[in-house]
């Protein structure tokens, strides 16, 4: 056999043999994931019944680290046109599920408690300092951007040297419509 006889062969089953590899195709790279939807981190709630009586009662919480957030809470209730009731709470709430702002949650607060009382000959004001803890329960509803949430509480109150708020304890009640952004 000659060299260009073996030349000829070995070119030959070098093309034999490479046209199976070149038949092969090689795969796309895999598409990039598509992002997770962003995690919702403020959530803004108000009471929605509290209008009907002169007042407000609201939210706003920031998420800190899962299942954790901090907020603040305001609430004014106008008795009537001379009997008032402010308060103001600085909250940290733990959220007992898997999800942030939804389930069962628990959260301290600590806060100022002001009432104005008119006793009619005179007006008194008093403002005293509150610590408490908050139980609530949250749906996320409307593809989870909206939540109901309903829950109950305690403060507890002192500190202040007049006798306008009279009493050391008050029980607290939660209703309210919010959003998650």
């Amino acid at each position: 056999m000659t060299r260009s006889t073996r030349m000829r062969r070995l070119g030959a089953l070098l093309l034999v043999a490479a046209a199976p590899l070149a038949a092969q195709t090689v795969p796309a790279p895999a598409p990039a994931p598509a992002p997770a939807a962003a995690l919702p981190t403020v959530h803004a709630s108000v009471n929605p019944f509290a209008p009907l009586a002169l007042s407000f009662f609201g939210d706003v919480e920031v998420r800190t680290v899962p299942l954790q957030s901090a907020g603040i809470g305001i609430g004014y209730l106008n008795a009537d046109d001379r009997n008032a009731f402010f308060s103001i709470d600085a909250k940290y709430r733990f959220w007992l599920g898997d999800r942030d702002f939804e389930g069962w949650a628990i959260a301290p607060t600590v806060g100022i408690v002001r009432v104005t009382d008119d006793l009619g000959d005179r007006i008194e004001r008093g403002t005293r300092g509150s610590f408490g803890l908050q139980f609530d329960y949250t749906w996320r509803v409307a593809r989870g951007r909206m939540t109901v949430t309903s829950g109950a509480g305690a403060k507890r109150l002192f500190g202040g040297s007049n006798e306008t708020i009279d009493v050391n304890f008050l029980p607290t009640f939660r209703l309210s419509i919010g959003a998650l952004f």
